[in-house]
């Protein structure tokens, strides 16, 4: 018969129109009045008894919700039936086929082309309780050739009748076709699942559909994966529409593998699976470093690959092809001055988009820690090439740190009050100031072979009860420290260690003055930070004459937010002072130069939201300090430096998650610093870290 397309067919069991059942060569014959007993051809004759069947030939292809309704699968090709009678009460009997014509016009055939063909079928068999059939349907009109549809079946069969028989014929595989042909996945360390299409075609070329499975299923298998990236969620496919979903873990390497259907009829049928393949897949760019390379590749790609980011403020890319299929994209980072941060990157191949994480990050350094007692407050270089270190867990302990062995020597077990302030004295022997409540007191550790005793002298007057949050040595065995922020009085101490005797000093301080850290110019004079709200300054006081000068900074009305803050000073190696400002709406490094008297503030190439806090000049000349913008949203500490010479600042990030650095200190050839309170997420406890310069090892 003509094709009229690929269709479904209803079969449907109707007992109007008998068709007398024809031969193999399709003539008309009459049904023998007898038949051989079953089991024993040539026996004793039994009746022959009368069996019917309908089927029903599509029209042109119904819509989708109609073919998943039916249960039965018949090819629009059909162009005969064979009915094959098998056993009779599990006897094997020889009865001859049923061969009938499927058309318009054809014997037992109602309709047409256009409408649908119903053919009602009659075929002679033995009676019997339960006599086995098998049903086959053809393209041709003799019921030769290729199989379309078949089905198995057993009816008892009684020869008063009717025996009208509903049937249910699944479809022969002939060919299979999986879609997409060709499948593409990004390689971006995920678990993915596909969807994946397995058609199956009868030997006319007709699609089979229905809800009746296939007379023999579909296996399924995947080849050239020696990784086992992909699996299948099944190992065939036994009904026609049935979704098979596809599991690609791209953790593991997988290049161009394929899926492959086959039945035991027919060849193979394969589809491509490959991968848009990044390397690597989430790049890592750090701020002022090299740009980083992406190699892209997909096998048996001919089209132009396509790049963009979504952040440009956190990286840009460009794209060079190198071959067929390959690329390399380089990704920069922006210029400094700009923020740390993540942003996605598009890549397209064709029709597939793959988004590909970026993160921005400072350089890191290498850095080693050490968990320390109580939360860390102050550092200072030792004598003998360590350092010391103040901790409080309740009480300030003081100790000796030699981060060779990441142990602490104790000096002092406890203090009955906080220390912020810590010096390696004009003796060689660590000195400290206990501040405020009941006794500020200035304490020395005199070391004795490793073993030390503490000595402390209180702080007499008016400055007994001050607090001191700057200490250093000065000249004529002397020790210099700041009082502010107590409940008694402001100013600048001295203390002479050859004659016990404390000095203050208060002249040309403002009433708002709040003297905070301090160091000694290359001058010769104490030069320190006021933190007043209203008066923030610069300060130095002249040793010769005990006279105070302050430069203003920008003043605040008493708004710490507006106002300048500035926090640590230290002696730069350009003959002028430097110093941090964590003011909220300007924060950065400053610069006083001694002979003008100018503040020059430097910002370009702080992170985004910078808080630098404390200061050093490293072994490598330049001035180190830290910086804690990040503190309170867990993101990495950094630490930076500025030269002096080009005033060019480089921050970096530090490798321990959550290690937020705020004292820093030089030792030897490294730097060493604290993190005050703990590494974010874990109880408050002290971390030490020693941090190796840039191009050092």
């Amino acid at each position: 018969m003509p094709r009229v397309g690929l269709n479904t067919i209803a079969i449907v069991a109707l007992a109007a129109l008998v068709l007398t059942a024809c031969g193999g060569g399709g003539s008309n014959a009459v049904m023998p009045s007898s038949m051989p007993t079953p089991g024993s051809p040539g026996g004793t004759a039994a009746s022959a008894a009368r069996v019917t069947f309908s089927i029903v030939v599509p029209t042109p292809p119904p819509t989708a919700a109609v073919a998943a309704r039916r249960s039965q699968y018949v090819s629009p090709y059909t162009g005969s039936v064979r009915v094959s009678v098998l056993s009779a009460d599990g006897h094997s009997v020889s009865v001859p086929d049923t061969v009938a014509p499927v058309a318009a016009g054809a014997p037992g055939c109602t309709g047409t082309q256009s409408t649908g063909i119903t053919c009602s079928i009659t075929a002679s068999a033995p009676t019997g309780l339960n006599v086995a059939f098998r049903i086959s349907t053809y393209a041709s009109p003799d019921g030769t050739g290729n199989t379309l549809a078949t089905t198995t079946m057993s009816a008892p069969v009684t020869a008063s009748g009717p025996n009208t028989l509903a049937i249910s014929l699944g479809g022969v595989v002939n060919s299979v076709a999986i879609a997409p042909t060709r499948l593409v996945a990004p390689t971006d360390g995920t678990v993915q699942t596909y969807t994946i299409s397995v058609t199956a075609l009868d030997a006319a070329g007709a699609t089979i559909v229905g809800n009746t499975p296939f007379a023999s299923p579909i296996a399924l298998s995947i080849q050239n994966d020696p990784n086992h990236a992909l699996t299948l969620t099944q190992p065939e496919v036994t009904y026609p529409g049935e979704a098979v979903q596809l599991t690609f873990d791209s953790t593991k390497a997988l290049s161009d593998a394929k899926i492959v259907a086959a039945t035991s009829t027919i060849g193979t049928a394969p589809a491509d699976f490959v991968t848009l393949a990044y390397t690597p897949n989430a790049p890592i760019v750090a701020l002022d470093g090299s740009p980083v390379s992406v190699h892209v590749s997909e096998v048996g790609f001919t089209g132009q690959f396509a790049v963009s980011v979504a952040n440009t403020a956190v990286a840009t890319a460009s794209i060079t092809p190198t071959a067929n299929g390959s690329a390399t994209i380089s990704i920069s980072p922006p210029p400094p001055g700009s923020y740390t941060g993540t942003t996605t990157m598009t890549l397209t191949a064709g029709s597939l988009k793959a988004t590909i994480p970026v993160v921005l990050i400072y350089p890191p350094l290498k850095m080693a820690t050490w968990n320390v007692q109580g939360t860390g407050q102050a550092m200072s270089p030792s004598s003998d090439g360590i350092s010391y270190f103040v901790g409080d867990d309740g009480a300030s302990r003081v100790y000796n740190f030699n981060p060779q062995t990441g142990t602490l020597l104790p000096i002092q077990e406890n203090t009955p009050d906080g220390v912020f302030a810590i010096a390696n004295g004009p003796d060689n022997n660590p000195w400290w100031v206990i501040s405020g409540y009941p006794q500020t007191q200035l304490c020395q550790g005199a070391n004795f072979q490793g073993y030390y005793n503490v000595s402390c002298y209180n702080v007499p007057g008016a400055y007994s009860q001050s607090n001191s949050f700057g200490l250093a040595a000065g000249p004529n065995n002397t020790l210099w420290f700041t009082l502010s922020a107590g409940s008694t009085g402001t100013g600048i101490g001295e203390y002479s260690l050859t004659t016990g005797q404390f000095t203050f000093y208060t002249n040309g301080l403002g009433s708002t003055a709040n003297p905070y850290a301090l160091a000694f110019g290359p001058d010769g004079n104490v030069w320190f930070t006021d933190t007043s709200s209203t008066a923030p300054a610069i300060g130095t006081l002249n040793i010769a004459n005990g006279t105070i000068t302050e430069y203003p900074l920008q003043a605040g009305n008493g708004n710490y937010g507006s106002a300048a803050s500035p926090n640590d000073i230290i002696a730069g190696p350009d003959g002028n002072m430097w110093f941090t400002d964590l003011s909220q709406t300007s924060p950065g490094i400053g610069k006083f130069t001694i002979a003008t008297h100018a503040v020059t503030m430097y910002t370009q190439g702080l992170q985004h939201n910078p808080q630098p806090f404390a200061l050093t000049v490293g072994p490598d000349g330049n001035i180190w300090f830290t910086d804690n913008g990040n503190q309170f949203n867990g993101a990495q500490g950094l630490v930076g430096s500025i030269n002096p010479t080009t005033d060019a600042i480089e921050e970096y990030s530090l490798p321990v998650a959550g290690f937020q650095p705020q004292p820093i200190i030089t030792v030897g050839s490294k730097l060493e610093t604290i993190a005050t309170y703990g590494i974010a997420g874990q109880a408050p406890s002290a971390w030490a870290g020693e941090i190796t310069l840039p191009g050092t090892h």
